[in-house]
């Protein structure tokens, strides 16, 4: 965290936040009239705040930056990058997905390291490389190809919301036929 520092009142990873999700058109303000808002603000607590920030302080370099790239973890994406999805969530990830699913539905611990070594046991089992298992897995919680760290990524989405985009990519790509 040396690089993103609040001093001389620049604003918090929770400001640039909301500033940025607020920052495009499309959203009723309090007078009624129209204000630019891309989503719904994110309402974080402060752990979660720490914990993106955290995966996100070695890849920003500004505080907008970081909020950009950290909005999934407040608000689920609604579409997958297109470039991402075709290169990714293809028929060839369905397998890599459902294995992914089961392992981390049986996790006791949801851990950085338990998450890690889920993965690398499917990409083991299925005799695939790890970007094979991990970027079908990116572009399901992210919407990209880019994101933290994979385990990071997932222990701070946390399970619920981690299993829910899985399972929506997985129909996507039994669905997109590719």
């Amino acid at each position: 965290m040396n690089r993103i520092k609040n001093q001389n009142n620049r604003p918090t990873l929770r400001r640039a936040l909301c500033r940025w999700a607020w920052a495009s058109p499309g959203s009723q303000a309090s007078n009624g009239k129209t204000s630019k808002r891309r989503h719904s603000p994110p309402s974080p607590n402060k752990a979660k705040l720490a914990a993106v920030a955290k995966t996100q302080q070695v890849r920003a370099k500004t505080l907008k930056e970081m909020a950009q790239n950290s909005l999934f973890f407040f608000v689920e994406p609604q579409n997958y990058d297109d470039k991402a999805a075709k290169k990714n969530l293809t028929r060839d990830a369905v397998a890599p997905l459902q294995s992914v699913i089961e392992r981390l539905s049986a996790l006791q611990e949801w851990t950085a390291a338990s998450i890690h070594d889920a993965v690398n046991q499917v990409a083991t089992q299925l005799s695939l490389g790890l970007g094979k298992v991990a970027q079908p897995i990116r572009v399901a919680v992210s919407g990209t190809s880019v994101s933290p760290p994979i385990d990071a990524t997932l222990e701070v989405l946390g399970r619920e919301v981690t299993l829910r985009r899985l399972h929506r990519a997985l129909e996507f790509c039994t669905a997109s036929g590719s």
